[in-house]
């Protein structure tokens, strides 16, 4: 799933470029670009059978201008505000109350600066790709058993 959001991300920032270029987007563009971005990510493994070719429409963000990329950022911001509760605590919590107080009153960047994660870097984002993958790993690890 998170992989999927940061795949939909690129491809709602595709959609964007194209639309703002004044190129028409019709569902045959889309499915296009759709099996580009999958492609380039998942390489020559990947198969994707006609239904799988129109997933994209399943996805309101595309046709709404909040990317699915939010959800992505939102989700590695909240993995590195729980790290740092675990790890500093009361200091940690204290920052996310703050920010949570300030609510939209705050531009993006500054809200999740002042819950102390710099989402202006690319670590948030690296530590929950991490930590997803590790799940993954766990998951496989304990799934082999039963595998053929």
């Amino acid at each position: 799933m998170f992989s999927a959001l940061l795949l939909h991300g690129r491809l709602h920032q595709r959609l964007i470029d194209l639309v703002e270029a004044g190129e028409p987007v019709a569902a045959e563009t889309v499915k296009a670009l759709h099996h580009e971005i999958w492609q380039d990510f998942y390489g020559d493994e990947l198969v994707l059978e006609e239904e799988s070719q129109m997933e994209w429409a399943l996805w309101p963000h595309i046709y709404i201008d909040y990317p699915p990329c939010a959800y992505a950022v939102a989700m590695s911001a909240s993995y590195a505000i729980t790290t740092k509760m675990r790890g500093e605590g009361a200091s940690a919590a204290g920052r996310w109350i703050t920010a949570l107080k300030a609510g939209a009153t705050l531009p993006t960047l500054e809200f999740w600066r002042t819950a102390g994660v710099e989402m202006e870097t690319l670590e948030p984002l690296r530590q929950a790709v991490q930590y997803f993958g590790d799940l993954v790993e766990k998951l496989s690890t304990s799934l082999a058993p039963f595998q053929e």
